[in-house]
């Protein structure tokens, strides 16, 4: 992807036009890390773009944004255009660009960490924007005015305390201030886009960072209305995540998100009538997370309690369970809160303790009866055939029938009873 874009670059230049590597990427090498993807800034425009590369896909050509691909796989570079921004009409984007030279373009952006360009060239860095600094001082910083910032783009607000908790950063007063004042404000965004931003925070090993400053500055509490929120969150007073705090360092989004709001609801009346499994199914929708997502979020949150008692369980209830693919997930956050809130540790260790002793096809054997079975005893469909299909599975599961023979003369028996 690097000789990709250095390619990008000496192509635009050939063809006598400026061009550099922007942003993310600069920002990136300056802090030793590898960028993800290279983006180039240039003069020229983008029918000049177009007509200079032979595979380009227009990803944003009103805003002066062309896709260059290479001939492998996934090896693509966005140019885009030196520009200016009017007004941004819709809390998003620009209602119109114009384009101008590299200093108009790093003073539209959002911080000065982002805002940074470097020849690839000369090997130089260029700073219109005091970024340089900002990185050695570690400190995500709005470009000028930071409330004009925010109000060109409300997401900035998100995207600032994800700079802050990934980069291990501190966020300046001044951009902090901003964002507090003008909270209210993120419910302009989109669903999808706030979304998008929080897993990017919740699936982060330094996720707990970024709770507290989505509580400080009054974000998260606006994105969840439904509770109760005390009005003296601060640094000083922070609010606990507890379940987040021992969460494994890599986790799953549904796994952080069920953490988060297990803690919010921990602690906090909501204004809602419903119970943890409905309120998390209603806020997925909100959130417009996929039916996976959510379908994950209901496991968790259904079999926490379950689990806490595990060793009180019947095997019948116990293994459906731990044979769920989302089982490591579960079990995680059960060990998050027998540390982070000294739950027992009777129902974690047990379950450990059968996972050494049961095999997969012991939690989740093949069925031993089948509909067949009950209708040849003459047992028409309906709430009696499926109970005695579920009476032998029980059995099964509880491991008090171990072959097929067993189970039909258990459904013998049980259907007989029932006559």
């Amino acid at each position: 992807m690097k000789a990709f874009a250095l390619q990008v670059v000496h192509q635009l230049r050939e063809a006598g036009f400026i061009a550099l590597w922007a942003g993310g990427c600069v920002r990136d090498m300056l802090l030793g890390t590898t960028p993800h993807d290279y983006d180039v800034a240039s003069d020229a425009t983008p029918p000049q773009v177009r007509k200079l590369f032979r595979k380009t896909i227009a990803v944003g050509a009103q805003f002066g944004v062309i896709e260059v691909l290479g001939d492998e796989p996934n090896l693509h570079v966005q140019v885009a255009t030196f520009r200016s921004d009017g007004s941004y009409s819709d809390g998003r984007h620009p209602d119109s660009v114009k384009y101008g030279t590299p200093q108009d373009d790093a003073v539209r952006r959002d911080f000065t960490i982002n805002g940074l360009f470097y020849d690839p060239v000369k090997e130089e860095v260029i700073d219109y924007v005091g970024g340089q600094a900002d990185l050695k001082q570690r400190i995500v910083r709005a470009i000028g005015d930071p409330a004009q910032r925010i109000e060109e783009d409300k997401l900035r607000m998100l995207r600032a305390i994800r700079f802050v908790s990934r980069l291990g950063f501190d966020l300046d007063t001044g951009t902090a201030g901003a964002i507090e004042r003008m909270h209210q404000q993120i419910m302009k965004v989109s669903a999808e886009r706030i979304t998008e931003e929080l897993k990017k925070m919740l699936v982060h090993k330094e996720r707990l960072k970024a709770l507290h400053y989505l509580t400080q500055l009054k974000l998260l509490q606006t994105l969840l209305p439904e509770f109760n929120w005390p009005g003296d969150i601060s640094e000083d007073k922070p609010f606990e995540f507890r379940l987040v705090h021992n969460l494994p360092a890599e986790v799953s989004f549904p796994l952080a998100w069920a953490a988060m709001l297990l803690d919010v609801q921990r602690q906090l009346r909501t204004d809602q009538p419903l119970d943890k499994s409905e309120l998390h199914e209603e806020l997925g929708s909100h959130f417009k997370l996929s039916n996976a997502e959510i379908a994950h979020l209901q496991y968790l949150v259904l079999n926490l309690d379950s689990l806490r008692s595990a060793h009180l369980l019947p095997w019948s209830q116990l293994k459906p369970i731990l044979a769920h693919p989302y089982r490591p997930d579960l079990l995680a956050l059960l060990d998050a809160g027998i540390q982070g809130l000294s739950w027992p540790i009777d129902g974690f260790a047990y379950c450990q303790g059968r996972l050494l002793l049961w095999s997969p096809n012991d939690l989740q054997p093949a069925v031993l009866v089948t509909g067949e079975d009950v209708a040849q005893l003459g047992i028409a469909p309906g709430p009696r055939f499926k109970e005695l299909l579920e009476a032998v599975r029980t059995a099964q599961l509880n491991e008090e029938i171990k072959n097929r023979q067993d189970a039909l003369q258990l459904l013998a028996q049980l259907a007989s009873k029932n006559q």
